[in-house]
Formats: structure tokens, C-alpha cells, sequence
């Protein structure tokens, strides 16, 4: 066989370095170890050699290539001293090492899809040492936009975390392949079936520590108010979740409290008609302009409501899983008569839970505030009712002065990305883990079935793919069915492939 490793500075600027099987002074000893993810994404390549000789620097990216096939591509984190003589071992860390270096900017996604998202952010951020190719991201059309979130906002967060929390959100898988591309997609490559005939078959210690067959998605638990909000006496806040159930819960009863990934929202925006309510004070009370602009979707048309009338512009949910509400609004300065002349109630039922009251602004200002239902409210949905009341108490500034609503809406829990979020924290442990040696190297895959094996046909969901290259021109391939082995560094492995997936 032959292999050739290109070797590029962390910029990957001009062409590579080679260095191959035919070179005298190569000082790589004993061959090759390296692991890949069952998508295919690169995880670690272990060699010993001479760094004196190979002359590897700090994050240089690095391809190895075995008779014409590209198997591995990543990033050096610590070489050897370039002057070592000595055969050490040098490790080279997968290609999602180098989206550790890269930060996310400011930028602000609202109601857009994932696909849309990863590949906005890859056109604009990807830095040199990864390739983005919009057809691997998504179906491979280049044009899918994928789950839609409500609100995707992540800044200085690294690359890495960003496509993470991003990649949790849609059920999907990502990683750096082979040739150094970002891929992003759903989980769905077609499974191997292999024969046994006679390869080393070892039966493996089930692995149930980090098991996980509930997961109990945690998307709001306090209350949040902007400015002057209160919260009423007595007002003790739900903890709202989103459950994901595996079907062997039943047998393993693991369950664990979870999350949403950084940046990634699992609430929306829900707009609803307005009601308008009056009770008279003072005096017929001038009307409410436009009222159904608060919820038109354009962010430039208003509704005007009269100061200090008793006013009120409501929103009603009668059945779903209301969390908050948004408010962009303009007021002009006034002497106001009280604190609460101008106020946003949010209500259960009879009760109110919270109050936030407004002040005179200088342009229009946008308020967000989260407000989950008393923990006594009993049922999976409650009523909700937000609504902006001018001041029932006072009597109403001369002359008339007007507020500007340029949003009201709900904020309620995104039922769909909540649940693909708690779904991807399932890992059930698998009863019956084996490891087969497979001859040659054989491409990763996800799902692997043995036929003829010593336990009959055996078929299980693979973890990390483990190859083994000498430089007597042998090459085999470990592939674990339900588990990555039994040493801490396998297991370790397996948990940062499962959690970045």
C-alpha cells in the first residue's frame, strides 16, 4: 500500500507538503492509528515519529491519504519540539478542532430554518482551515432551509458550539469529513451488513453509566421583567418542560434534566387579533386607532391608544403554553399622575401574575419580558391574557397624549424544536455490545449487522470506527456495535461524538 500525508500551516495557505511511504528520512514508526465517527467525521490520529524529520508545527492541518483514499483530516494541537530527535507519539485531533478557533459575530436569526442558518454562517465565518460547500448541508440540494427556529442568537460563541447547539435543534448530525468539509444533515445513511467468516468476534462490558432514556427539557423556570416589573405576592413560577421518552424507559428508568444548546431559542412568537377593552373614565374616551396593527407583522405600523381612558389592548391564549410576551412601543414625555399609568399585566385566569410598567421612551423601545405560570396552575396548557391597560385611577393628561404599539405579541413554547431538542439527549445502553476486526479498511457507518457471527446475526448502532495502518502494508478496522470499548479514552470518545452530534 501507499500513503501520503499533506501537511498545510494553520491558514492552509499554498500548496501542501508531502511526505510518503517512499521517503528514506519520512522517521514515522509503526504505522497509523485513527478513529472516525460513525458519519464519518475524523476524531483522532495517533503516529510515532521524528518531528525532527517530519517537521510538524503548531496547528498545521494535516490529510492522510492511503492508495489514492483519503482517510483522515485534521489539526495538530501539540507537536514535538521541531528539533526532537526521538520517535514520539504526535496526535492529530479532528477538523471540528479548527471551528474551536472561530467565534460567531452579532448576527441575529428570527424565524429562519437551520439549514439556512448553518450555511449563512458558513458562508460568512468559515475559516480557512475547513471547507463549506452548501450541498453538504442539508438534503444536498443547497437550497433546503431545514426545522425553522424562532430565534437563533449565539455571539462569541465558538463555531464548534454554534454548529452543536445548532445541529441538537434539528435532529441532526455534523462533523469535518475526511477531506476537511463541514457536513450537516439528518442522520440517515444506509447501514452495512458484513459476514462474520472467521473475523476476532469480543463480546464488550455494557456501558450504562451516561444512559439516558428520559430527558426532561428544561425551557423556562424563573421570570425574567424588564425595568419596573413586579411579580404578585405570593406568585411562585412553574418549571415548563418538554419530555422525551425512549421506549426501554419503562426497563431502565434513566432520566435526566437537560438544557436548550446556547443560542438556541425553544419559545416563539405567536401574534393574535387584539381585543380592545374600555372602561370610562372622566369622560367618552377618544378611540383606539388600528388596534390590529400590534400583531400585523410589520414592524413600521402602529396602533395609537389614548392615554389615561382606561384603555385596554388584550391578548387572549385560551389553551397553550404561553411563557412571555414582546412589546415594542413609543411614548411621548407627559407629566404621568402615577407609577402605573401606563402598564402590561400578564394574566391566569383571575390572577395576575406579573405587572410591568412603562415609561416615556426616547423613540420606540422593544420590552421582552418571561413570565411562566404559577406552579399551581394545574394542566399540560393554561389561559393566558397580556394586555396594556392606561390608568383606570388617574384622570387623563390635557391635552391628549397617545401611546404608539408598534408589536404585542405572545412568546409560548415551540413545541416541535423543544421536542427534537430533548429527543437527541436519548441514549439508551445497549444490552449486548461486541467488537468485530474487519479486514482491510472499511467507511464508517452508523448502523452495522454481522451476519454468521458466534451470536447468530447481531445488529446494532456503531460508535467510534477505530482503523489500524502498519507499514508492513496491513490495514485493519474495529467496529463496535453498541459501544466504543471499555477504556476511558474510548468512552470519552464515544460521549463527545454522541453530544456534539
Amino acid at each position: 500500500m501507499a500513503w501520503t500525508m499533506s501537511i498545510w500551516p494553520a491558514n492552509k495557505s499554498g500548496p501542501p507538503r508531502l511526505v510518503t511511504n517512499l521517503d528514506v528520512l519520512k522517521g514515522i514508526d509503526d504505522g497509523f492509528a485513527w478513529t472516525l465517527s460513525p458519519h464519518g467525521g475524523c476524531v483522532k490520529l495517533v503516529l510515532r515519529a521524528m518531528n525532527q524529520r517530519l517537521r510538524l508545527g503548531p496547528l498545521d492541518i494535516v490529510q492522510l491519504t492511503i492508495n489514492g483514499t483519503p482517510w483522515y483530516y485534521g489539526t495538530v494541537p501539540e507537536p514535538s519540539h521541531i528539533e526532537q530527535p526521538d520517535v514520539e507519539e504526535q496526535v492529530i485531533l479532528g477538523g471540528r478542532e479548527i471551528l474551536k478557533r472561530a467565534l460567531m459575530d452579532g448576527k441575529v436569526y428570527r424565524n429562519a430554518g437551520v439549514y439556512a442558518i448553518v450555511r449563512d454562517i458558513l458562508g460568512r465565518l468559515c475559516p480557512p482551515g475547513v471547507t463549506y460547500s452548501a450541498a453538504l448541508i442539508g438534503d444536498g440540494t443547497g437550497t433546503d432551509t431545514g426545522p425553522t427556529l424562532a430565534t437563533f442568537y449565539s455571539p462569541t460563541a465558538t463555531l464548534l458550539d454554534t454548529l452543536t447547539g445548532l445541529a441538537k435543534s434539528a435532529g441532526c448530525i455534523w462533523d469535518v469529513d475526511v477531506l476537511g468539509r463541514v457536513f450537516f444533515r439528518p442522520a440517515n445513511a444506509a447501514p452495512l451488513t458484513v459476514p462474520y467468516a472467521g473475523q476476532r468476534w469480543q463480546r464488550l462490558r455494557v456501558q450504562g453509566a451516561d444512559a439516558c432514556t428520559q430527558a426532561v427539557l428544561r425551557i423556562a423556570s424563573a421570570p425574567s421583567l424588564p425595568g419596573d416589573g413586579q411579580l404578585s405576592p405570593g406568585y411562585l413560577p412553574r418549571t415548563v418542560t418538554t419530555t422525551a421518552t425512549h421506549a426501554d424507559h419503562t426497563l431502565y428508568g434513566a432520566s435526566q434534566a437537560v438544557e436548550p444548546p446556547e443560542g438556541v431559542s425553544v419559545v416563539r412568537s405567536q401574534s393574535l387579533p387584539p381585543t380592545v377593552y374600555t372602561q370610562l373614565v372622566g369622560g367618552t374616551p377618544p378611540p383606539v386607532q388600528t388596534p390590529e396593527n400590534v400583531s400585523d407583522g410589520n414592524p413600521d405600523s402602529y396602533a395609537v391608544v389614548p392615554i389615561g381612558y382606561g384603555w385596554a389592548v388584550l391578548l387572549e391564549q385560551f389553551a397553550g403554553r404561553c411563557v412571555g410576551f414582546r412589546m415594542t412601543y413609543e411614548v411621548p414625555q407627559y407629566n404621568a399622575a402615577s407609577a402605573w399609568d401606563l402598564a402590561v399585566l400578564v394574566r391566569r385566569g383571575s390572577n395576575i401574575d406579573a405587572q410591568v410598567n412603562l415609561s416615556t421612551t426616547n423613540g420606540r423601545t422593544t420590552i421582552t419580558a418571561i413570565v411562566p405560570p404559577d406552579a399551581s396552575m394545574d394542566g399540560a396548557t393554561w389561559p393566558t391574557t397580556v394586555g396594556l391597560e392606561t390608568s383606570v385611577y388617574a384622570n387623563p393628561p390635557t391635552p391628549t397624549i397617545s401611546m404608539w404599539i408598534y408589536e404585542l405579541t405572545l412568546l409560548v413554547v415551540d413545541d416541535d424544536a423543544a421536542q427534537r431538542v430533548a429527543e437527541s439527549y436519548l441514549q439508551p445502553p445497549y444490552y449486548q455490545p461486541t467488537e468485530v476486526e474487519l479486514r482491510g479498511l472499511v467507511p464508517p457507518r452508523p448502523q452495522l449487522t454481522v451476519t454468521g457471527s458466534p451470536d447468530g446475526d447481531v445488529t446494532g448502532e456503531t460508535g467510534a470506527w477505530e482503523y489500524q495502518y502498519t507499514l508492513d502494508q496491513y490495514g485493519v478496522t474495529l467496529a463496535r456495535l453498541g459501544s466504543d470499548g471499555q477504556d476511558d479514552e474510548a468512552r470519552a470518545i464515544r460521549l463527545a461524538i454522541r453530544r456534539g452530534a
